[in-house]
């Protein structure tokens, strides 16, 4: 809908959904601890304690959307102020942020509800509530944006609604849910352990996001058209990724849920099952982007310079696209393990010390331009996702390997979550 506003509102809205993006990581990443507490609990048949800690995410999330919102608002002035962006696209983007800057508690909530969803085995909700944000958010865009001219504030504040539809679909589903005997109030000590398995995943997804990030600003530093045609290839690319997203959370599910159990067999086979998808899926996907690219940035764009730097861009995404669901769903396996730390250290070192440094030799050193910086993003996105694949690969056949038949089914769930 950006894209047909012009390229300064395609760069505003590219640049404030970014900023918006980088500033919420940090509190999904903690709520997103949730994942593996509630999958476990779920597969070790105590769902009292599956809801328990639906209640303490719920409250952490109310805790972190005042520091988020400020997050947004000193990412904006401050990141784009520093990287000299143009004078229009720096205004479209505040406009923009103003109207979505408060779907942030929505957006919060969705995280915690879909994760409890998903760990109950009940994924048809977020899928009913996804299909009602796209039915509404169509007619909103074109209503608020061309219809009554607000340009990238309707965009904005279209958003904000749809969130607020999601979270409303998946609250009245988790309502009806009958609360189990013993669920308990929140408590301080559940809290801490959301906290001990989500701040890894926070700091993981600061690291990758904000790589995406940087490169957008730093895309913005050499144009508006840049910015254009970065974020087309960027939301072409997003949109197949959302894929490996459902299957990052399915294999996220299913690995707690078998770890829960002390089943380490099924364990190795929900990782392969959901990694190989990933990979196969992602592999189509590139083909795709190979032999389609200009009729695929056409619908994004009428702007012909903007589709003359999308199109190179998304040959690169094709490569891109593999590894980047290797890293995905690789992250979704180690993240059902609990095993948070490693994903963490090793998406670091993947975008900020390779994937970065890549990118502005090639941009700036080889004069590559806005291709550059998606090949830094290319190779940052290779390490991680071969190095996360590896790892989950060896641990979990490791503890295949040395489970014995007279181990108790508790004695078994210990030794997988160590």
């Amino acid at each position: 809908m950006a894209g047909h506003l012009g390229e300064v509102a395609l760069a505003g809205v590219g640049l404030g959904s970014a900023l918006f993006f980088v500033g919420s990581l940090l509190a999904m990443g903690l709520l997103m601890g949730l994942d593996p507490l509630a999958s476990q609990a779920v597969g070790a048949d105590e769902p009292h304690v599956a809801r328990r800690y639906l209640r303490e995410a719920v409250r952490l999330a109310l805790w972190l959307t005042p520091p988020s919102m400020a997050l947004v608002a000193a990412a904006w002035y401050g990141g784009l102020t520093a990287t000299g962006v143009e004078p229009e696209t720096f205004a479209a983007s505040g406009w923009y942020l103003l109207a979505r800057t408060p779907s942030m508690l929505p957006l919060l909530l969705f995280i915690v509800l879909r994760s409890y969803l998903q760990a109950l085995h009940r994924a048809r909700p977020v899928f009913i509530g996804m299909l009602v944000a796209n039915a509404v958010n169509v007619p909103l865009d074109l209503w608020f944006a061309f219809g009554l001219d607000l340009g990238t504030v309707g965009i904005g504040l279209a958003s904000t609604i749809v969130m607020t539809a999601q979270v409303g679909v998946l609250a009245w589903v988790v309502r009806a849910i009958p609360v189990p005997e013993n669920t308990g109030r929140p408590t301080k000590a559940g809290t801490r352990e959301l906290v001990r398995i989500g701040w890894p995943l926070a700091l993981q997804y600061l690291a990758e996001g904000g790589m995406f990030v940087t490169v957008t600003v730093l895309m913005g530093a050499l144009g508006r058209v840049a910015v254009g045609g970065h974020q087309v290839a960027l939301q072409l690319a997003a949109f197949t990724f959302t894929i490996c997203m459902g299957l990052s959370a399915a294999t996220s599910v299913r690995v707690g849920y078998a770890i829960g159990r002390g089943d380490p067999e099924a364990t190795l086979r929900a990782g392969i099952i959901g990694i190989t998808t990933g990979a196969l899926f992602m592999s189509l996907t590139a083909v795709t982007f190979l032999a389609f690219a200009p009729q695929l940035a056409g619908i994004m764009t009428e702007s012909k310079a903007v589709l003359a730097l999308a199109v190179p861009l998304l040959h690169i995404a094709a490569i891109f696209q593999v590894v980047d669901g290797l890293q995905a769903v690789a992250s979704g396996a180690l993240r059902g393990a609990g095993d948070t730390r490693v994903a963490m250290q090793v998406t670091v070192f993947g975008h900020w010390i390779v994937g970065l440094p890549v990118g502005l030799i090639a941009t700036w050193g080889l004069d590559y331009g806005p291709r550059g910086l998606w090949y830094g993003l290319t190779c940052g996105l290779a390490v991680s996702g071969i190095t996360l694949t590896v790892r989950f690969l060896r641990i979990a056949r490791h503890v295949t390997r040395t489970a014995t038949s007279d181990e108790s089914p508790a004695a078994k769930r210990r030794r997988l979550a160590q």
